[in-house]
């Protein structure tokens, strides 16, 4: 009886009438948000390509060695049963491939390096 009066009327019941409120878990989850991603560290002419997220290797696309475009795919990551393109961020050379088919990255592992002009 006290939960559907409540729902009725939440003023009464000593909670809050506003739908936009922030506070509590939803407070904690936010906070715990990064603002950003990690994304391409430059260093002299090569650009590391770093993981977004914890995953494992599923599918090593590129060679070292080879040219690749901006947006062309190095390699692809499976996490949660989701397939993620790791791309090349500018367009270069195929210096370093820092992991292979199977391996478990963190979240800022570098994965390759592409050198630029």
């Amino acid at each position: 009886m006290r939960q559907q009066a409540a729902i009725q009327s939440p003023q009464r019941a000593g909670g809050s009438s506003s739908a936009h409120s922030r506070g509590g878990a939803a407070a904690a989850r936010l906070a715990l948000r990064r603002p950003f991603a990690p994304g391409p560290s430059r260093r002299d002419n090569v650009l590391d390509v770093r993981a977004e997220l914890t995953a494992t290797v599923w599918k090593v696309v590129a060679e070292v060695g080879t040219a690749v475009a901006a947006g062309d795919d190095l390699l692809i990551l499976e996490s949660m049963k989701m397939e993620i393109p790791v791309t090349a961020p500018e367009s270069g050379t195929l210096a370093e491939m820092h992991v292979a088919e199977g391996d478990s990255v963190a979240e800022g592992d570098v994965l390759a390096v592409v050198a630029t002009s």
